[in-house]
């Protein structure tokens, strides 16, 4: 029997499947030029382009931590911290906006999935933004490596010891934060370590934290190098070696296998069975995230039906999608963070320490009629009266400009493709082939003849009114 993963012509609903997944989309004329490949191929061609990346880069130098700092900011007047903290809003705003122009525009769309895959799972805010850009770049840079070098070099980045709260982690007065969170939510989850295993944690990570200058270091006099008993190890541990403790328990791998699959295949009906499998062969694997990944994606119940088209994009994901398909680009980029604004997810701004919870929890009442009021504004530059979702962000001047932003969202995009690729359809046949290209396999269901009907009014831009109408539908929101 011939693996169909061998066959020269995929099928091309698995392809589209895999690059919703596996990336943010892929246009219809790239997807055209790949439905040929075997999903084999396609999926050994992802890895390829996400070993070629680079870190994520600001146009201009960002101040040193050092300007932070207590003794620094007690030197200056008012007038130079308000500055300070001005410049500060830019950066963080600059820094979002690249973020998304690299998952709209790059080739190697794997690492930045799975960079905002741990971007969510170490969730974590920061006000200075060089240290949000340096933890960044570091999930970044191990996405698809080794998750214990990934797990170790993010509790020494200064933004997850400082969100934590692990510079006040002292012998003379331990603090539990830091030890508490990442077993519960960065390894091994609820109900696999006891309050003792916190209490010793705590002890080996005392006197981890950073210099002035933002690197870390270990402060050996804040250091409580006593016995200390956990998970029924004894010695004396520092941070690191309760790290390598946690990952030698297959409970770690399983949470971490269980939270791949649930974010990249099935969040509403995971498979029990199969997240065991994957965490069994990530444990004997040492770990390693592309294998991970590969297992997943490779796997003939990743194509299975029930696994299609039931995923609600994340607003990131909605954003970038339109992009990525459509090359739009406003004339104003802050539209792009008033869309974040409105639909709940803004970038280095995850609502609590667990991250966003994803799935169905992305969309309410409002959140899903402005993602279906959406195109239309961009498509035909509308007006959109707006509200800032929950709290997004808990900068209120930020919202409130943001809300007058996307009142008018003045862009340009490029339907070149579409125009020519569909000129001589009829309106059912193209309602056919759009929402072919532009709905996640599975979601074809959708009443065709209204829009139909509602093109052939619009005969002298059938295909942006087409595109406009099917990118509305509550449809369009899975993946």
């Amino acid at each position: 029997m011939v693996n169909r993963w061998e066959m020269e012509d995929s099928n091309y609903n698995s392809l589209k499947h895999l690059y919703l997944r596996a990336g943010f989309g892929l246009s219809s004329w790239n997807l055209d030029k790949e439905k040929g490949n075997s999903i084999r191929v396609t999926v050994q061609k992802m890895f390829k382009e996400a070993a070629n990346f680079s870190d994520l880069q600001l146009d201009r130098e960002l101040h040193s931590p050092k300007y932070y700092a207590g003794e620094m900011m007690g030197q200056m007047t008012q007038e130079q911290r308000k500055e300070l903290t001005k410049q500060s809003v830019i950066d963080e705003k600059e820094m979002n906006l690249k973020w998304i122009e690299k998952m709209s525009t790059e080739n190697g769309a794997l690492r930045e999935k799975m960079t905002l895959f741990w971007h969510g799972h170490f969730a974590c805010t920061e006000p200075i933004a060089l240290y949000a850009l340096l933890l960044n770049n570091t999930i970044r840079k191990n996405a698809l490596g080794n998750f214990g070098d990934l797990l170790i070099a993010v509790a020494k980045e200064p933004a997850m010891l400082r969100f934590l709260n692990n510079q006040q982690n002292k012998k003379q007065s331990p603090n539990e934060n830091f030890a508490r969170e990442v077993m519960e939510l960065f390894t091994i989850g609820r109900g696999n370590y006891t309050e003792d295993d916190i209490k010793n944690a705590a002890r080996a990570f005392t006197g981890w934290t950073t210099d002035a200058e933002g690197n870390f270091v270990k402060r050996p006099f804040q250091h409580d190098d006593g016995t200390k008993t956990f998970m029924g190890h004894t010695g004396n541990f520092d941070g690191e070696d309760i790290m390598k403790i946690i990952l030698s328990l297959k409970e770690t791998a399983n949470f971490i296998a269980g939270k791949a699959y649930k974010y990249f295949v099935n969040q509403e009906d995971p498979d029990p069975e199969i997240i065991a499998g994957l965490g069994q062969k990530f444990y004997d694997s040492d770990y390693d995230i592309s294998a991970l990944m590969r297992e997943i994606f490779l796997s003939e119940w990743f194509y299975d039906a029930k696994n299609m088209g039931n995923r609600i994009k994340s607003p990131i994901e909605f954003i970038v999608a339109l992009k990525r398909d459509f090359k739009i680009e406003f004339e104003n980029p802050e539209v792009e963070l008033g869309l974040q604004e409105i639909l709940g997810q803004v970038l280095f701004h995850p609502p609590n320490v667990s991250g966003w919870a994803g799935g169905r929890n992305w969309i309410d009442s409002s959140s899903l009629l402005y993602r279906m009021r959406i195109p239309e504004s961009i498509f035909y530059t509308s007006e959109m009266d707006v509200s800032i979702k929950g709290d997004a962000t808990d900068n209120t001047m930020m919202a409130e400009a943001h809300k007058k932003v996307l009142k008018m969202m003045k862009n340009t995009s490029d339907l070149e493709y579409y125009n020519e690729y569909y000129k001589d359809k009829t309106p059912e046949e193209l309602v056919d082939a759009l929402s072919m290209a532009l709905l996640a396999p599975g979601v074809h269901d959708i009443d065709k003849s209204l829009i139909a009907d509602f093109i052939r009014s619009h005969s002298n831009d059938m295909v942006r009114s087409c595109i406009m109408l099917i990118t509305s539908l509550p449809e369009y929101q899975l993946s």
